[in-house]
């Protein structure tokens, strides 16, 4: 047996949709795999791993799409209530104090500070 030189196969992107709608069509991959060969002139095995990769892109395409769709129906239909929010500024000139929710900073601190000072390049945490 000799060895042969494998050759490098550039895909573009009009390449790649042709495969997607074969998939999107139903065709088997084996099959859409010698068809695309003989049209671009490439290797048929080198064709079908390419197909075989972009089968698996669609699919966790579409299972994260559909996992988008049935989080935004659940977040649609559930009952939420508005609280009323208090966040007080207090301008100073070693910087801005923030009260009220503003002082809820959501899991990123242990616990929470009694009081934040933002200032032009740094933010100022304080717990007592």
């Amino acid at each position: 047996m000799q060895n042969q030189a494998k050759t490098y196969v550039k895909y573009t992107n009009r390449r790649v949709n042709q495969m997607k709608q074969g998939l999107r069509l139903g065709t088997s991959r084996k099959a859409l795999a010698e068809t695309l060969s003989r049209e671009w002139g490439v290797e048929p095995n080198a064709v079908y791993q390419k197909i075989h990769k972009v089968a698996g892109d669609l699919k966790a395409f579409k299972a994260r799409k559909k996992l988008e769709r049935a989080n935004r129906d659940k977040v649609a239909t559930g009952n939420f209530v508005k609280k009323a929010s208090t966040i007080n500024l207090v301008k100073k000139t070693d910087g801005i104090e923030l009260s009220g929710d503003a002082l809820k900073v959501y899991n990123k601190l242990k616990k929470e500070p009694t009081k934040i000072i933002l200032h032009d390049d740094h933010v100022r945490y304080y717990f007592n």
